[in-house]
């Protein structure tokens, strides 16, 4: 339960994060949910799922409330795609970029940790 209450609230940190930064948000949440929940089960995937339900909440709502759909048959005329590989491309930008981003968090925190010395 508390894996989905984090992916949750990391999903709702991409989608306002995203408003107010751009798409370079994802990395951004990402990086620091390797270093903040780097000890919790498979940060990488909770990152990764996070983004891509942050993302698919932002579509949804410009869908319902915005222009999405003559955005994407205008898109679709002109780079030649199907308007479901046009809403697929931005969910696997954001899913890579948390995903990869919170794994360099996450390996960034166990180089950078406290090491023991060892006294002889």
């Amino acid at each position: 339960m508390r894996t989905v209450i984090r992916l949750l609230l990391l999903a709702a940190a991409v989608a306002l994060g995203t408003q107010a930064v751009g798409w370079v948000a994802p990395a951004g949440v990402g990086l620091l949910w390797g270093v903040v929940g780097g000890d919790t089960r498979r940060p990488v995937l909770v990152g990764a799922a996070a983004a891509v339900a942050g993302w698919a909440g932002l579509l949804v709502s410009h869908a319902i409330w915005g222009d999405l759909g003559a955005l994407l048959s205008r898109l679709g005329g002109v780079v030649g795609l199907p308007w479901p590989v046009l809403l697929g491309a931005p969910l696997l930008l954001g899913a890579s970029s948390c995903g990869l981003a919170a794994w360099c968090g996450t390996e960034a925190c166990r180089f950078l940790g406290p090491r023991r010395e060892t006294v002889s």
